[in-house]
């Protein structure tokens, strides 16, 4: 459902990275970059003291044969400290300063964006806050709706408000 012009960014990790660029080219994109999310924090771990602790996600961007520009070209790493684990919804939430980030580069005021895995609904606050659509999907739904709505409603209550003083 993504239009030709459109950018897609999929999180994933050293291990599952090249599974998730093949599929994604198998299905006719074409990787643009792989991206770093430093979390500014690093993780666990494994259970054994045999490997690196990781403080970064990787973020495939990939695009059909003729995308948009990005709205701001920076650099391909980005710096946003992942959300305090006993403050996180979602065990593999993503700060909502990133989605946004990813949101203001890839659409414009009135875009539609779609987020297919919304897990505690970053996504679409992110879209709120930039004055984007949003469609969004998540089957492990008895988990997270009510996260979800709550997120979105506090997102469009901020947003009105900010609306309604700048009046």
């Amino acid at each position: 459902v993504l239009k030709d012009d459109g950018h897609l960014y999929a999180f994933a990790d050293y291990r599952t990275e090249k599974e998730f660029r093949d599929v994604l080219e198998g299905i006719g994109f074409t990787i643009q970059n792989v991206c770093v999310w430093d979390k500014k924090s690093m993780g666990l771990g494994g259970t054994k003291p045999i490997n690196y602790r990781t403080q970064y996600e990787l973020i495939i961007f990939a695009t059909f044969d003729d995308p948009r520009l990005l709205n701001n070209r920076g650099p391909d790493v980005f710096k946003h400290p992942r959300a305090d684990t006993s403050e996180q919804s979602h065990p593999t939430e993503k700060p909502t300063g990133l989605l946004s980030q990813l949101v203001e580069n890839s659409s414009n005021e009135g875009d539609r964006i779609l987020d297919p895995f919304m897990g505690s609904g970053t996504t679409a606050v992110a879209a709120i806050q930039n004055d984007r659509e949003y469609v969004g999907f998540e089957v492990d739904e008895d988990n997270y709706r009510d996260v979800i709505e709550r997120r979105i409603g506090e997102a469009k209550r901020q947003r009105d408000a900010e609306v309604n003083a700048s009046e």
